[in-house]
């Protein structure tokens, strides 16, 4: 950490790192909250200024491959707020990711409300997105360690996602799934990573084609770069292409806070040339409260870009 710090005070984040720049992050994700459709009022109170031309954040919008929905705007937005989304992204050549929960109830397991996912997807459907992606809400966490409400073996919830993914692509054939888990130094899972591939063989077995990618949600509070390294070794080892999402912790009590968390977070990872398949900027909590411009170090598409001078882009 007194690396980071340094590293961080001598401005190199902003600099071309020559170690980070052997290999090339594929994929940039974008998944900002929106204050006006969330629980709570939280989130990025200027949301809906991405999506119209002039927006700011130019560098960073020819650089995300992916921008990613919560089920919250999606369902609650108006037609007008969704359709102006869809219709910029596509125009930016942006592909439109949703994240869902995917498990609904059967005997022994109480679901985590996959059901209300179909509706979502229906309503994209409406009016007129291309939905490539959908990031799977935790299926794992829910399963292993909601043991009171779920007490099913791992084939049977890997046969429960998959029945509801075939309902999922019937609606955009081309949809392509991937996993997002929590990932930290757990006392209950102490084999975390190993226990994840499993999990997430079982579902291509079930599902009968594989796993598109694996996001992980880093548990910043605990021992997470080595795990996450052999994760990501792991996991691109069984052809699952691995992606961090870099953010601030739940703690922080500020915009600028926020922001600096999650590039000390990404330094410490990428530093010594270790770069993910994905890099995902995404907020759940009240911090950062703009999206932009991109110009402000401590915006979402601000921390973006940040990533991309840290890397000589």
């Amino acid at each position: 950490m007194r690396r980071v710090v340094a590293l961080l005070a001598a401005g190199l984040v902003l600099q071309m790192n020559s170690s980070a720049t052997a290999e090339s992050t594929r994929d940039i994700w974008l998944a900002p909250l929106d204050q006006d459709h969330s629980n709570g009022s939280i989130g990025a109170r200027d949301f809906a200024a991405l999506f119209r031309l002039d927006a700011p954040w130019g560098d960073v919008a020819n650089r995300v491959t992916v921008f990613k929905l919560y089920p919250f705007f999606t369902a609650r937005s108006s037609d007008e707020e969704l359709t102006a989304l869809i219709t910029d992204l596509r125009r930016r050549g942006i592909a439109l990711a949703l994240e869902a929960r995917v498990l609904t109830d059967e005997a022994a397991c109480k679901g985590d409300g996959g059901a209300n996912t179909l509706k979502l997807l229906l309503r994209l459907k409406r009016l007129g997105a291309d939905l490539r992606y959908l990031a799977m809400d935790e299926p794992m966490k829910h399963w292993r360690f909601v043991r009171s409400n779920c007490q099913v073996p791992l084939d049977t919830i890997a046969k429960n996602i998959a029945a509801n993914l075939r309902g999922f692509k019937a609606i955009f054939p081309n949809l392509e799934v991937g996993d997002i888990e929590p990932v930290g130094e757990f006392k209950e899972d102490p084999n975390l990573a190993s226990d994840i591939l499993e999990f997430l063989t079982a579902c291509e077995q079930a599902m009968g084609r594989p796993i598109a990618f694996f996001h992980s949600d880093v548990i910043w509070h605990s021992p997470w770069l080595g795990l996450n390294r052999r994760l990501g070794k792991m996991l691109r080892g069984a052809g699952i292409p691995f992606g961090m999402i870099y953010n601030g912790t739940d703690r922080a009590v500020s915009d600028e806070q926020w922001a600096n968390e999650a590039v000390s977070h990404f330094v410490e990872f990428e530093a010594e040339g270790q770069r993910p398949d994905a890099a995902i900027f995404q907020s759940w909590t009240a911090h950062p409260t703009r999206v932009l411009p991109e110009n402000n170090p401590v915006s979402l598409t601000g921390i973006a870009l940040r990533y991309l001078r840290f890397h000589g882009e």
